[in-house]
């Protein structure tokens, strides 16, 4: 007996181990490479409110039709430009097969990139001119709600606020509409909601099927070669998702890439979603704060839009706000006329309209500063509350960091964190907050690299915009011409090989301000007018800015008009009018602002004064109120 078992373990063991090696074979003849070429897609994925859900795939259609979902190493897209380069572009592709059917089932992984076309070239396209859209109203066969009639998606495009016909005029400057778009009504897909994949959850929509079944139950009443992108509008939830990004198909005989959304009921029923995915399908990323989150940027619509709402609109739920200037530089919106570039090692200061409904036709819109050695750089806008950009944080210069190798190109130059991709408390920002006080940067404040040599600096807020300069590289010092006295044509730079005498003590720039001021009096920002400023109005006011100067010895800012503005002294020796409601006031003693409008007071001490300290007294005041010397240390 025992030798029969041993036996029948051997065949047994003979068996197991002739499959393993079957196995073995099959699995490599199944990651064999393979090469295919077709159209490249990026589909972006967007959950619902507070649920983070964000992420992008990509696919690979070929001339069959056929779609193969793609793992991608971004590094391999460096050469084109990153991945966004490769958008809606026709590649060719060594991979290697994975096991599982090809498809939206399966993946193959990419192992080299061409472009399909001879003498193609990566990059994106602009958009212009009218990009009519059409949407598809498709119910699940075993859902029978029809969330909301044919007039409302009408309204939804139109060009009345907050249709998104009026969006796009605005958002582009008038670049694009979207005149020509059109909706059909409900109509009933062949399959129900489980068999186009897991209602709720994952990223199993099979985006294939939902285009194609809802396309052809509406091809009867629809000429799709007539419009550029095609918002699928679905009755029921579809993943965990709403989609945006585009589609390569043969419609109507005619093989064309549109722009494409796949919209579950919240996203259609909120103007600002619809918004965003479009955005996808005119080939935009998301952009986001560098602390590895995506939707916690409310500078962007391609970004946060929640967190804007409310108040939201009655009809078409949280509207958007406005984009960053790389999407517009993006789509072709910005002349380059309008956008500064600095030389490198140069100092420049220019006027930076604000970004939404510019007030000026010729001011800069954005600045992009190019970060040597690297296909990376900076961009600059200013941000003002007017229409739609009336949602944004604040009323300030942004900056964005942009490196077009990652997932999220644009990230929040935020002051009090890293450009590093985390969320590390203590060492970044307090909260990793890129809305907040750190990345609104204001008149006085400096973002510096380093070392990169690139540091921005925030002068001034004009009626429509700020005045920044831009230090690009190391500027040469004055050249040494044998003249005691010269000024530099090219930069502006007045050199002297000597000291500067004047007959002030202070250096003052042009400021304006909300109401009538006088020389001596102590100056605090003005809450109720940005860009403006007032007499302080209480004791230890973290507002005060400084004085308004009686015979300045420098005045900066002196180029653009000095009509309706006056003189704030921000450093050295300056009159000042002062009280001794907080006791006599002695030569040293720190002062802050008093409880009477436009005067300083005594400062018990440091730490009760912090943040509100305008400077220290060179004089005494025995009693009463009187204008006394003091040394400027703001």
């Amino acid at each position: 007996m025992g030798h029969i078992r041993v036996v029948r373990w051997g065949i047994l063991g003979g068996f197991c181990l002739a499959a393993a090696l079957w196995l073995t074979v099959s699995q490599l003849a199944r990651a064999q490479q393979a090469t295919i070429e077709g159209w490249f897609h990026i589909l972006w994925y967007d959950g619902p409110p507070g649920s983070g859900i964000k992420g992008e795939i990509y696919v690979l259609i070929d001339d069959q039709g056929q779609e193969y979902r793609l793992q991608l190493d971004l590094k391999l897209t460096e050469p084109f430009g990153g991945v966004l380069a490769l958008n809606r572009k026709r590649v060719k592709l060594v991979v290697e097969q994975t096991p599982g059917p090809l498809g939206q089932q399966g993946s193959v992984r990419v192992l080299s990139i061409q472009l399909g076309m001879a003498g193609a070239l990566a990059g994106i396209e602009p958009i212009s001119g009218p990009q009519p859209w059409v949407n598809l109203l498709c119910k699940f066969s075993d859902v029978s709600a029809e969330p909301q009639p044919l007039s409302y998606f009408t309204g939804l495009m139109g060009n009345t606020y907050p249709g998104l016909d009026h969006y796009w005029r605005e958002v582009s400057y008038n670049n694009i509409n979207i005149v020509g778009s059109a909706s059909q009504n409900w109509k009933t897909l062949p399959h129900d909601r489980a068999y186009y994949g897991a209602t709720g959850s994952g990223t199993s929509a099979n985006l294939t099927a939902l285009f194609n079944d809802c396309t052809a139950i509406h091809d009867a009443d629809v000429y799709f070669p007539n419009f550029v992108g095609i918002n699928l509008m679905f009755n029921d939830l579809l993943d965990c998702c709403a989609w945006g990004g585009s589609r390569t198909a043969t419609l109507d005989g005619v093989n064309k890439t549109y722009r494409v959304t796949w919209e579950p009921p919240w996203g259609y029923q909120n103007q600002g979603v619809m918004a965003h995915e479009m955005g996808h399908g005119w080939g935009w990323p998301h952009s986001s704060g560098a602390y590895g989150a995506t939707y916690d940027s409310r500078w962007d619509v391609m970004s946060d839009i929640w967190n804007t709402c409310p108040p939201t609109d009655p009809t078409y739920g949280c509207v958007g706000q406005g984009t960053i200037s790389y999407h517009k530089d993006l789509g072709a919106w910005i002349p380059s006329a309008r956008k500064f570039v600095p030389t490198l090692n140069t100092v420049t200061t220019i006027e930076i309209d604000r970004l939404n409904q510019p007030g000026s036709s010729t001011n800069y819109l954005m600045a992009r500063i190019p970060i040597p050695g690297s296909s990376q750089f900076y961009t600059v806008e200013a941000r003002r509350f007017i229409g739609y950009d009336g949602k944004v944080p604040a009323e300030a210069i942004v900056i964005h960091h942009v490196d077009a190798t990652r997932a999220n190109d644009a990230w929040v130059v935020d002051a009090d964190g890293n450009l590093d991709g985390a969320c590390v408390i203590p060492a970044d920002d307090a909260n990793c907050d890129p809305d907040d006080a750190g990345a609104q940067w204001m008149p006085g404040e400096t973002y510096t690299d380093a070392a990169n040599s690139i540091q921005i600096t925030v002068n001034s807020i004009t009626a429509t915009g700020f005045i920044v300069t831009i230090t690009y590289g190391n500027p040469p010092s004055c050249t040494n011409t044998g003249a005691i006295f010269r000024i530099e044509r090219t930069t502006g730079n007045v050199c002297a090989d000597g000291s500067f005498n004047s007959g002030g003590a202070d250096v003052a720039e042009y400021v304006r301000v909300s109401e009538a001021v006088e020389p001596g009096d102590v100056l605090e920002l003005d809450p109720t007018k940005p860009g403006h400023y007032r007499k302080a109005r209480g004791a230890y006011s973290h507002l005060v800015a400084g004085v308004v100067s009686t015979q300045p010895g420098v005045i900066l800012g002196a180029r653009g008009q000095s009509e309706g503005k006056v003189l704030l002294a921000l450093i050295g020796r300056v009159p000042v009018r002062a009280t001794t409601e907080n006791g006599p006031i002695r030569p040293g003693d720190l002062l802050t602002s008093s409880s009477k409008p436009g005067y300083a007071m005594r400062c018990e001490s440091a730490h009760k004064c912090e943040g509100a300290i305008i400077g220290k007294a060179l004089e005494a005041l025995d009693v009463g109120e009187g204008v006394i010397l003091m040394l400027l240390m703001r």
